[in-house]
């Protein structure tokens, strides 16, 4: 299967809930092995005290609350992922202000959670777990936002998402199974003007 992807356009700061249509959850989710794949983030406001949303289907105005991917307030800045009534603390924190890549994968037998360097591809941080609590339970229908919810205003990610990848895992040849291939699309990390420049407090974007 292909890797199904949106992109926002560069130098645009997120400052609102950002629905995402079409998200091939049922698709993806569903298969051995799958990944989740942040392709560039920067966290503007490094002291923001809120939740940090980063993409997932919480706090939704139809009430379901399946699946996400966040960052803890400040000062810990830390990762989480959740699925159904399940959060793990990855542990993964963010740091400092450079631009960095974001993979959740499902491996068949244990999900991983790998941070990197956007620029050099290094592997900062990682994190596995073999419980299947984090895989077993996603529900692949609802709503799908990224850096914000639809029913909770008072969580927002103060900084860029420049772009959200899922895929099947096995057949992608964008990531390597050592999270080190020089072949991931680095993006337009010089063009992206880190002033912002704001857009709607809603938009939505077809996956």
């Amino acid at each position: 299967m292909p890797v199904v992807s949106y992109s926002l356009l560069a130098g645009e700061l997120v400052s609102g809930v950002i629905t995402i249509t079409n998200f091939p959850g049922s698709t993806y989710f569903n298969v051995t092995p799958w990944f989740l794949y942040i392709t560039q983030f920067y966290i503007n406001k490094f002291d923001d005290t809120r939740w940090k949303p980063i993409v997932g289907s919480m706090y939704t105005t139809e009430g379901t609350s399946s699946w996400g991917l966040w960052i803890s307030p400040s000062p810990n800045n830390l990762i989480h992922w959740r699925v159904g009534a399940y959060t793990i603390n990855t542990n993964i924190a963010i740091s400092d202000q450079n631009w960095k890549q974001l993979i959740v994968k499902f491996t068949g037998d244990s999900l991983q959670v790998v941070l990197r360097d956007h620029n050099t591809l290094s592997v900062l941080k990682s994190f596995s777990t073999t419980s299947s609590t984090y895989w077993t339970s996603i529900v692949t229908s609802g709503v799908v936002t990224s850096g914000g919810w639809q029913e909770n205003s008072g969580e927002g990610f103060p900084g860029y998402i420049a772009g959200i990848q899922i895929g099947d895992y096995a057949t992608n040849s964008l990531i390597s199974n050592s999270f080190s291939s020089s072949s991931i699309e680095k993006g337009l990390t010089s063009n992206i003007s880190t002033s912002g420049i704001s857009f709607a407090s809603s938009r939505t974007v077809t996956l």
